[in-house]
């Protein structure tokens, strides 16, 4: 979706004529990396996971999950949480 071309929002407009208040509210905004995803075999997510085509899955997958659409971040499949190291416990003195 590219809110700048009037063709898509006289798309937008027609579809939701139609379907009423059956279509969601996130858009999915035209995005290079969502086109290249594809022929490197790799879904949004682990191609461009910063990119506005994940922000955008995301969003609507949380809209029809029914959860918020603007969430806490999470963690992306494929992350690692790095943990603290651990505090060794110092050595008693004289030792």
């Amino acid at each position: 979706y590219d809110s700048r071309k009037g063709l898509s929002r006289e798309t937008v407009r027609e579809i939701e004529k139609h379907f009423g208040p059956r279509v969601f509210t996130t858009k999915i905004r035209t995005n290079v990396r969502l086109a290249e995803a594809p022929s490197h075999g790799k879904s949004i997510f682990d191609y461009a996971p910063d990119s506005y085509g994940t922000e955008d899955y995301l969003a609507l997958a949380r809209e029809v999950a029914g959860l918020p659409i603007d969430p806490i971040p999470l963690i992306m499949p494929g992350d690692i949480p790095q943990l603290a190291e651990p505090i060794a416990p110092e050595a008693p003195a004289g030792t």
